[in-house]
């Protein structure tokens, strides 16, 4: 997270190809922000909320990114951390 004082960076959604996000995402969890700012769209919808919300630049500036920056962060930290341990 880069900012906790704004709704579109204190969660992070990510981006990835559709068969990867079937398997890592099932459920369309990867769709964070937009699940955060619209708790009542359905799980479902959350793929089209997101192009919408791109579409008005509703989502300019807000941490959207590629799935393997994601992935890179984690287990850097997780590197990290096991080597200060």
């Amino acid at each position: 997270m880069s900012d906790t004082r704004s709704p579109l960076t204190a969660a992070r959604s990510n981006q990835c190809p559709a068969w990867l996000a079937w398997l890592l995402f099932p459920h369309h969890v990867n769709y964070h922000i937009e699940r955060h700012l619209y708790a009542s769209v359905p799980m479902h919808n959350l793929p089209a909320l997101h192009w919408e919300m791109t579409a008005q630049g509703l989502l300019e500036g807000a941490a959207v990114m590629p799935v393997r920056v994601t992935l890179g962060r984690i287990f850097a930290d997780a590197v990290t951390q096991t080597e200060v341990d």
